[in-house]
């Protein structure tokens, strides 16, 4: 497995355990979609998997080595995160947004080198962003400025992706465009990439396996048909919702429509 953890429990310092003994694996080329009531810890479970908030107890393994056993700059060659996209107070271009992803593999005293602008250049190329290279990053409306991060964490080149709500307060064609470019990620570059979503069809769509988190601490991890099923939706999210199958443009599709509260 790339990533794993263990009987580990997790939660601010200083304050109660949010949730107690979860264990996740993923291995390169998967995809782990995390669900939950709001404020129920999913961005508080991302940033102790990849330490920016320490576990209470357990650790998060990579390529079988504790996390803390690494370098930060070694580490962070492996993983890559994606922040929930706010409009920054700076105004850098696209460009040098998307070359800081490269610090891990720059020394500290250095510039981007020719071989760090040519990566972001292929990374911008292939992510359909070209039009965004020279424009200033707090200028640009959420759905570009979320791509412009992807690429940032992308020129890294990680085995590793961690996305915080990749595709909230985007429409309907930024959402598409974003989930495809994970599945593709995960499909054609074997990248294990893990997101927090607020939305399970997006789950279903293109993710291998989910963790489920609930009010009362319980959680559930598996493959992503056997735990977002009807019931397990119904007991998390207290909503009864219908889940059904479509077929569009030869493609099998879940989608879950939420029918009333209870």
């Amino acid at each position: 497995m790339i990533i794993e953890v263990n009987n580990s429990s997790y939660g601010w310092v200083g304050r109660p355990a949010l949730f107690e003994g979860v264990s996740l694996s993923l291995d390169r080329g998967e995809v782990l979609a995390i669900l939950g009531p709001n404020g129920i810890g999913k961005t508080t479970l991302l940033k102790s998997l990849i330490g920016l908030i320490p576990w209470k107890k357990g650790a998060t393994f990579v390529e079988s080595k504790d996390i803390k056993s690494y370098k930060a700059s070694d580490l962070y060659k492996i993983i890559s995160y994606v922040p929930q996209a706010k409009t920054p107070p700076f105004s850098l271009t696209t460009m040098e947004m998307i070359l800081l992803g490269r610090n891990p593999h720059i020394n500290i005293v250095s510039s981007p080198k020719q071989k760090d602008y040519e990566i972001a250049r292929q990374v911008i190329e292939r992510l359909g962003i070209e039009y965004l290279t020279d424009v200033k990053v707090n200028k640009m409306s959420g759905g570009e400025l979320q791509m412009v991060l992807i690429a940032r964490a992308l020129v890294n080149k990680p085995k590793v992706l961690i996305l915080d709500e990749p595709e909230s307060n985007l429409d309907f064609r930024n959402q598409l465009k974003i989930l495809n470019i994970i599945k593709y990620l995960a499909r054609e570059e074997k990248i294990a990439c893990i997101f927090n979503t607020h939305y399970p069809q997006h789950a279903f769509r293109v993710a291998d396996k989910a963790l489920l988190l609930g009010r009362d601490k319980n959680y559930l991890f598996g493959e992503v048909n056997e735990i977002l099923t009807k019931e397990n939706i119904k007991k998390f999210f207290q909503v009864e919702v219908s889940v059904d199958e479509i077929n569009a443009n030869d493609m099998s599709l879940t989608t879950i429509t939420p029918l009333y509260l209870i």
